[in-house]
């Protein structure tokens, strides 16, 4: 297939360009998901839905704690099962932690829901790491559809002012990112 058009070397390897000066560039095969800003819509989905199965399934275990003079086996168990599901939502979190999400991402998956109730959760008693962990990853999200939802609106507004985005880069020292534009001749 599409081994043929592929050019496999080892890491170290350069590739000489004839009359270029300077260092040469390195040449890597990589996948697309290897990339730090690509995720996958089902992986994200995932580990939502191991978020919200957690709290279900602590929140219908404090339901069902044992209280009284209950056996020290019943106990034991009820603890142990907690502590399994407190230890599923962190490792749920901490990989969300590790994934870029954008603002798309957020609108597909619904993630942010999810998320958002473990901060909310009061029936469950969730350790208090946790729910600053699951704080911390809301705000992230939330500047993160701010900054989106900036960006959509002025691409609308240079594409009704005519201007269409051709380079996008960022100075030296600058704060910004500088757009080179280019107008486009009226259709006559």
């Amino acid at each position: 297939g599409m081994d043929r058009w592929v050019v496999k070397r080892a890491a170290g390897e350069a590739l000489a360009e004839p009359g270029r000066r300077g260092p040469a560039k390195r040449a890597r095969q990589g996948r697309l998901t290897d990339c730090k800003k690509v995720v996958r819509l089902d992986a994200v989905t995932r580990e939502a839905e191991h978020v919200s199965a957690a709290l279900r399934a602590l929140t219908e275990l404090e339901l069902a704690r044992p209280e009284g003079p209950a056996g020290e086996r019943e106990a034991a168990d009820w603890a142990a099962r907690r502590a399994f599901e407190l230890r599923n939502l962190g490792q749920a979190l901490s990989e969300l932690e590790e994934l870029y999400i954008a603002l798309e991402t957020l609108e597909k998956t619904k993630v942010g829901r999810a998320v958002n109730r473990v901060t909310k959760a009061t029936a469950c008693d969730i350790p208090e790491a946790l729910v600053n962990q699951a704080r911390g990853l809301v705000d992230k999200w939330r500047q993160t559809a701010t900054a989106g939802s900036a960006r959509r609106r002025q691409h609308a507004k240079d594409m009704r002012e005519g201007r269409i985005p051709v380079c996008k880069r960022v100075e030296p020292g600058a704060s910004r990112q500088s757009t080179l534009t280019v107008r486009r001749r009226p259709l006559v």
